[in-house]
């Protein structure tokens, strides 16, 4: 992954932040780690997704919604960024 990457948002659970058919920025992790309450891109099977770090460990994060109570365990290996910007 480049240092900035742009990803599109699908669906309805990050609103009221983000909403399906916004584009986002995603900053790779290259100098930082991920934090609870960042919003970070992962790859999921083909799939990105775009959620909140509810929980960090060293190798799993627990991520969910803003506007979703669904939670997935995510590997570190697989987080692409931190969402820094909408746009």
């Amino acid at each position: 992954m480049l240092p900035l990457s742009r990803y599109r948002v699908t669906g309805r659970s990050m609103e009221p932040n983000f909403f399906d058919g916004d584009y986002v920025i995603a900053f790779s992790y290259i100098f930082n780690k991920p934090k609870i309450g960042d919003v970070i891109v992962f790859k999921k099977g083909k799939m990105f997704l775009i959620k909140r770090i509810e929980k960090a460990g060293d190798i799993k994060i627990v991520v969910t919604g803003d506007n979703s109570k669904n939670k997935f365990i995510v590997y570190k290996k697989d987080i692409l960024g931190k969402v820094i910007s909408r746009i």
